[in-house]
């Protein structure tokens, strides 16, 4: 029963947070790739509720400096 119950609460945090962040991550790099102005649309929604408290520290801290990098950046037609 213990078992069952954590293997659901990982799925549901799997299928809540962490599909999400990668398909959002991979979605930045192609748009790197492409040169485009990229934001992390998914990682703010996610940090902004309750359900930031599930994202590994390590994971939390590299996303929000990569959205501090992308932020800091300046758009391709130059506007800040």
């Amino acid at each position: 029963m213990w078992l069952q119950a954590n293997i659901q609460q990982a799925r549901w945090i799997f299928e809540n947070v962490y599909r999400p962040l990668f398909k959002d991550t991979l979605s930045v790099v192609a748009g790197l790739r492409d040169y485009q102005y990229v934001r992390l649309e998914t990682w703010r929604e996610i940090k902004e509720s309750s359900l930031g408290q599930f994202v590994q520290q390590d994971i939390f801290d590299g996303l929000k400096q990569l959205e501090r990098t992308l932020t800091t950046s300046t758009p391709p037609d130059g506007r800040q």
